[in-house]
């Protein structure tokens, strides 16, 4: 249900104090008739002066437009260099009540208003979300974004939302905790491929747990990161890419007291901003069936810092347990965001004195989001949990591939209440 306020069009309050104004003064602003028979004011331009809108005669005499307001008292004054009654004349900005007027009318929901969207690399059923986003001076982001996953990658609801991923900028891998070039702190300079690994007597090849490093910017992109070849921008300056012309490059990682942990990737957008991605961060993945207490997890690392080439920054601090707390702008912006000391999942979240609540069902494991509190007491009301158990018949075709279908009977359904 939408609730209506009723407002005072700005546009209505411009014109009425332009009457009182006139009014008192008894003034009377010439009509758009009597301008256009007005004959127009004429002066000379050279290389120094400003440029004036309007025509050029061709003969360096630009035609300015008569649209004046007379302002109280006449002329009388000299400005310097102009004639007397030309000082009590301002330009009329005919813009100003159309840019301050508030529209009311009703905004019109669109199909995608649950933000459910189709991944065309795995077609699996997501959903997006954004709770907060604030407006600043420059277009980096400070917002809140989540995002969903039907059948996810982890059933155990350790994300920061529970069974909703807390979606921030990050470059990520699956792997077999201890094995592999990310295990040895050579997440960026060493090979992509984790290759095979051995648990309890069991081999796993690569193929059947990993699906290459994925670089994730929230509504920018989400691409595989490659290696670059230098077949389109130097291998030495970006020795990793993407498809869409990602450049990444590899930094240190450095601990607390400033000792180096590992590598980290300095992440550059096609239109030149910057991510520096240097927080790790693991998330427990659904057991494998060939060897289902191995260490399977998502490896992360998470943006830390972003910049742009005029120097404005949004900051990501996080605390010893890898909780995104704090993300701030140098224009001020700030949004700040609590966890439950129990359940370590997002409590609140605040930005300008403003709060949204999160709720949870479900024990220590399988914790679903159930609520969103927006600021102004609506609610989104959510019921995805089944999605979670969603399961899938595997068909080895021994040729390296499996052929995946979801049992017909074992559908799932979900609910979601927008607020």
């Amino acid at each position: 249900m939408r609730r209506f306020h009723l407002s005072f069009s700005l546009k209505a309050i411009f014109l009425l104090l332009c009457s009182i104004s006139a009014q008192s003064y008894s003034q009377t602003v010439p009509s758009k008739e009597d301008l256009n028979q007005a004959t127009p004011h004429t002066t000379k331009t050279t290389t120094k002066d400003t440029q004036l809108s309007g025509k050029d005669d061709g003969d360096g005499i630009q035609q300015v437009s008569p649209m004046a307001i007379q302002l109280p008292g006449g002329g009388g004054g000299d400005t310097g260099g102009g004639s007397g009654g030309s000082a009590s004349e301002l330009p009329v900005n005919n813009d100003i009540p159309a840019r301050l007027e508030q529209s009311t009318e009703v905004t019109e929901e669109s199909t995608g208003l649950l933000g459910d969207d189709v991944s065309l690399a795995s077609g699996a059923l997501g959903f997006h979300a954004t709770d907060v986003s604030l407006p600043g001076n420059s277009e980096l982001a400070v917002a809140i974004h989540r995002r969903f996953s039907a059948a996810p990658e982890s059933i155990y609801g350790e994300y920061d939302f529970g069974d909703w991923q807390l979606d921030v900028p990050r470059i990520e891998s699956a792997m077999i905790a201890g094995f592999g070039d990310w295990s040895a702190g050579r997440e960026c300079s060493g090979d992509l491929n984790p290759h095979e690994a051995w648990w309890n007597g069991v081999l796993l090849n690569a193929w059947t747990y990993w699906n290459g490093v994925t670089l994730i910017v929230p509504g920018k992109t989400e691409s595989k990161v490659l290696k670059n070849w230098g077949n389109v921008v130097s291998s030495s300056a970006a020795p990793l890419i993407t498809k869409d012309n990602w450049k990444i490059s590899c930094i240190t990682r450095t601990d607390s007291q400033g000792r180096v942990v590992g590598e980290g990737f300095k992440v550059v957008s096609p239109k030149g901003i910057t991510y520096r991605m240097t927080q790790p961060h693991s998330i427990r993945r659904s057991p494998l069936s060939a060897a289902p207490n191995a260490p399977y997890v998502t490896a992360q690392l998470r943006v830390t810092q972003v910049s742009d080439r005029f120097g404005n920054t949004v900051t990501y601090e996080y605390d010893s347990h890898a909780h995104l707390t704090r993300i701030s702008a140098n224009d001020g912006r700030v949004i700040t965001l609590s966890y439950n000391e129990t359940s370590g999942l997002i409590d609140t979240v605040t930005a300008n004195g403003r709060r949204w609540d999160y709720q949870y069902d479900g024990g220590n494991y399988d914790r679903s989001l159930y609520t969103v509190t927006r600021p102004d007491d609506r609610q989104w009301i959510y019921d995805l949990g089944d999605f979670t158990k969603a399961t899938y018949q595997n068909t080895d075709l021994n040729t390296g591939c499996e052929v995946s279908d979801i049992d017909d009977r074992l559908s799932r359904v979900g609910t979601m209440i927008h607020p």
